[in-house]
């Protein structure tokens, strides 16, 4: 499974402010991998994720969803 979205601010060390790119993020197994889309469909960061991992970030963010800690 893949999907994408649009529009994600990231900043990576070497600059200055957060620049909006696209996250592709695809289900490989027992892995979940998030790439960094620049213009020109480069992929110049990106990180993995297993499924413990995957886990501790869905419940922290059912926990900011459920508690309501990001504004409307």
């Amino acid at each position: 499974m893949k999907f994408e979205i649009d529009h994600v601010g990231i900043i990576y060390p070497n600059e200055d402010f957060g620049v909006e790119r696209k996250v592709e993020i695809e289900n490989d197994s027992e892995l979940l991998q998030l790439h960094f889309i620049d213009k020109g469909d480069l992929r110049p960061g990106g990180m993995t994720l297993t499924k413990p991992q995957v886990e501790l970030l869905r419940d922290a963010l059912n926990l900011i969803l459920k508690n309501k800690l990001l504004d409307k």
